[in-house]
């Protein structure tokens, strides 16, 4: 999900618990009194208890899923990140995040366990073979070990940049896959979202910032 996306489906999520305590309210109210008394008013307040609580567990899970790492990456936003090391699986060497500074970067971190992570795979390969002469490198890294990745890639083969990472301070906060980080030229985060996109979604990211 984008900022901008995260933030309005909180304000959703908002407006869906305060509709539900004012109906539990409002039913309060009518019945002048704050216990039930009959099956139908007591089906009534379970009802609006179950809304609201749904409505606590989706704004946990987006502020825990979504929020948090957007927030974390955001703040490194014009910032250039702290020194990234890895291990590069496609040149079978150690490599480092700095090594791309003159070109676009979109660093995908991902987990073979993680569905939405292999769907969106395919597309920022594409994303890869298309911009490949147009300064733009895809850098997929996994904190998994070097044989599961191997193994999937092997299976699934790709032609942009993968490979796994042990440590990294904000990368270690991420609580949820995939989170994609944009980078520009100069090694500065741009832009981040959390949760699977698709070609078309990297293609704009890609386009708007080629021509800065």
């Amino acid at each position: 999900m984008t900022p901008s996306l995260v933030f309005w489906l909180k304000i959703l999520i908002i407006g869906l618990m305060l509709h539900t305590l004012w109906s539990i309210i409002r039913s309060a109210r009518h019945r002048k009194k704050m216990i039930p008394s009959t099956k139908k008013e007591w089906i009534g307040l379970s009802t609006d208890a179950a809304y609201l609580m749904v409505a606590f567990f989706l704004f946990f899970m987006v502020q825990r899923n979504f929020q948090q790492p957007i927030s974390a990456i955001l703040r490194y936003q014009g910032k250039e990140m702290n020194r990234l090391v890895f291990n590069n699986l496609a040149a079978h060497q150690t490599d480092e995040l700095g090594n791309y500074k003159g070109r676009i970067v979109i660093l995908n971190i991902w987990a073979t366990w993680c569905g939405p992570c292999r769907r969106e795979l395919p597309d920022l390969n594409k994303i890869q073979v298309d911009f490949k002469n147009k300064d733009v490198v895809v850098v997929a890294l996994s904190d998994e070990n070097e044989e599961t990745v191997e193994k999937y890639i092997h299976a699934f083969p790709v032609g942009l940049i993968y490979g796994t990472y042990k440590t990294h301070s904000l990368l270690d906060s991420l609580g949820t896959r995939p989170v994609s980080i944009l980078i520009d030229k100069d090694g500065h985060v741009k832009n981040v979202v959390a949760g699977a996109r698709g070609y078309a979604f990297f293609s704009d990211w890609v386009q708007n910032n080629l021509s800065r």
